[in-house]
């Protein structure tokens, strides 16, 4: 069932008073060292295992989840500039830069696309929640909170056309 509602300007609170049209909630936090801001690597080859490391340890988080892979010809489950938050909820309070954390979200965040083949026989996508990463719009800071399981949370909201 959609909820109808009217928004005249980008008003965050507005958006954020509805409860979110999708959730999902993974027991792992973003590799902070390896995919995050703060990256070193020696060479192109070391960086791309490293991303295609993340991405596989994110599908496997996913599989644990029950969160099925959408299929190549699957419609995204929301359309249009969707909002996000990220919680992140660690044993530990050590926060990291939220540039290099929005960073180590990467991988995950292009997760969340409709499964496409791209060049050399690869699959980019996994999730099918959006056509492409593009639509994505940040509505808050990145949140910490304490917990003895390490979780990452992301909640999504449509966000009207005339707000974009």
């Amino acid at each position: 069932m959609k909820r109808e509602r009217t928004v005249t300007s980008f008003d965050f609170s507005t958006v954020l008073a509805f409860p979110p049209e999708y959730e999902l909630v993974l027991n792992r936090l973003p590799s902070f060292h390896w995919i995050g801001g703060n990256r070193r690597f020696t060479n192109p080859r070391a960086e791309a295992r490293a991303f295609a490391e993340d991405r596989r340890h994110w599908i496997e988080t996913m599989i644990v989840a029950e969160q099925r892979m959408a299929r190549f010809d699957d419609q995204p489950t929301l359309y249009g500039t969707v909002g996000y938050t990220v919680t992140l909820y660690s044993p530990t309070l050590n926060r990291t830069d939220e540039d290099n954390a929005q960073a180590a979200l990467k991988t995950l965040l292009d997760l969340l696309e409709i499964p496409r083949p791209i060049k050399n026989g690869s699959v980019r996508g996994y999730l099918g929640l959006i056509e492409n990463d593009r639509q994505l719009r940040r509505l808050l800071p990145i949140m910490w909170e304490r917990s003895h399981i390490q979780r990452t949370r992301l909640q999504f909201w449509e966000i009207p056309d005339d707000t974009s």
